[in-house]
């Protein structure tokens, strides 16, 4: 397999660019898993194992505690474990083996702690992701050349989005022979619901991490960029006193502002985030979609965006070079907030679709904007692991606070239903969550810096990474050629 041209014209030695060859397989194989956990860990636990919808949040508030308490100390983890390397590949192991035992407690679905059992392997699972995330971020910030780091995030972004939704589609092939839903028990004709589909799908998932994690382990270290910072970074170094100073400071700081907003905004996000699988699984009489039954409409449904992302990736990181990610999250953020609002509004599944399709294209910016903030905010990959462990400590506070916030209220039914169908008062909470996310959109607008203005060749590069963008650009060039007046 070849790498896009940026990786094959990259100035690089040799041993790095087979790095990078190994990082796109990586990426191929590591979507499994993502296939897996975005996916089906929610079934598995609420509708297989039956544990009640808001128990769901669990999966989301305990990893980023855990991310709050670990993040501060980073850094010194990760030096003390042998380097980002190190540390990325063996959590990555973990990651891998504790999503394999998620399986398990499917083999013991009349025992009464089997849900709380999955929940807790899938925590940990998710709390070794987190320790490999800051890793590997630091990992790759000294890998990936400086220049072409947007369009590297974007093309494998596209390799792994790729295979995530092969991987889904084959999930949902795998739901469809071996269906998991009870409420299908006695259907006429139909195949008995077993959890033998599920069990399949969280082993191929836990194998795809770590024969990922193996694959991680081909890839160099990468040669550390410690020169003279450019100036709007210079003050990023402040980190290196500490998670105290790095709070005082983060007005003053590129990492610190867009810590700030990130944090903001994830207050108002994670109210509703860890409940959109919930609210699709749950049954129309709980005031759900009721797609449990219906995995070709749950798969559609659940990965359009992703799709639209494979499509967007590429524009989105060529967008991001171009005016900076700072700038390009700023762009961003406010069709990040007003989305959720869309799935308050109605129930219909072809106008949730629409929405999940400007989902897609405002997150293949933030997806790209994010990781290419990590990589530039510090040379130094031992600062650059602590910085991004201490901007992930600040954002996990409000994660973990505006989780418990959304689960509270939708396991009290406290807000009031919008709707007669609104039994689990869903909507109420998309509402809640939307209001909430203004704040940080309000927050990029003053601390982030404002998008540069682009030229004719800005936009044609952005057009040629689109689908077909390339013949369109030569097409339209042809036909000026032809109109454009003749010098005699």
């Amino acid at each position: 397999m070849h790498l896009p041209w940026l990786i094959r014209r990259s100035a690089r030695p040799s041993p790095c660019r087979t790095g990078m060859h190994y990082a796109i397989w990586e990426a191929i194989t590591v979507a499994a898993m993502f296939a897996c956990t975005e996916a089906w860990l929610v079934p598995v636990i609420q509708v297989r194992l039956g544990a009640a919808a808001h128990l769901i949040g669990f999966l989301t508030w305990v990893p980023q505690l855990a991310a709050m308490v670990i993040g501060p100390f980073a850094g010194r983890l990760i030096a003390g474990w042998g380097g980002a390397r190190s540390t990325a590949i063996a959590a990555a192991w973990v990651q891998g083996g504790l999503t394999t035992l998620v399986a398990v407690p499917l083999l013991f679905e009349g025992w009464s702690g089997a849900p709380y059992l999955a929940l807790a392997l899938a925590a940990a699972a998710a709390i070794a992701g987190m320790i490999c995330g800051i890793a590997w971020l630091s990992w790759m910030g000294d890998l990936v050349p400086e220049a072409v780091r947007g369009r590297y995030i974007g093309y494998r972004g596209r390799w792994f989005i790729l295979t995530k939704l092969l991987f889904a589609l084959f999930f949902m092939g795998v739901v469809k022979v071996f269906p998991y839903d009870p409420a299908l028990a006695g259907s006429a004709g139909g195949i008995p619901p077993s959890p033998w589909g599920l069990f399949a799908i969280v082993i191929i998932g836990g194998a795809g991490r770590m024969v990922a994690a193996w694959l991680m382990g081909f890839q160099p270290a990468g040669r550390s960029r410690m020169k003279a910072l450019p100036a709007s970074h210079r003050t990023a170094a402040a980190g290196e006193l500490g998670l105290s100073r790095f709070l005082r400071t983060m007005p003053a700081t590129d990492l610190g502002r867009w810590t700030i907003v990130w944090a903001t905004f994830n207050l108002g996000w994670f109210v509703a985030a860890p409940f959109f699988g919930a609210y699709m699984q749950a049954s129309v009489e709980q005031g759900g979609l009721g797609l449990a039954g219906q995995p070709e409409r749950y798969w559609l449904l659940l990965w359009t965006s992703t799709l639209v992302r494979l499509l967007m990736y590429p524009v989105a990181g060529r967008l991001v070079e171009l005016v900076g990610p700072a700038a390009a999250m700023r762009l961003a953020l406010p069709g990040m907030a007003l989305l959720p609002l869309g799935w308050a509004a109605s129930q219909d599944y072809s106008f949730l679709l629409v929405i999940e399709v400007g989902s897609g294209l405002v997150w293949s910016i933030g997806d790209c904007a994010i990781q290419a903030m990590f990589f530039g905010c510090h040379r130094d990959p031992a600062v650059r692991a602590k910085l991004i462990g201490f901007h992930a400590a600040v954002c996990s506070v409000a994660l973990v606070v505006g989780t418990l916030i959304g689960q509270t209220l939708l396991a009290k039914r406290v807000l009031p239903p919008l709707n007669p169908a609104d039994v689990g008062t869903f909507a109420s909470l998309f509402i809640l969550s939307g209001i909430l996310r203004v704040p940080g959109v309000i927050l990029a607008f003053r601390l982030l810096p404002r998008a540069r203005r682009l030229d004719a060749d800005d936009w044609r590069s952005l057009v040629e990474r689109l689908p077909g963008g390339g013949w369109a650009t030569e097409a339209w060039g042809e036909a000026a050629d032809a109109v454009r007046p003749r010098r005699r």
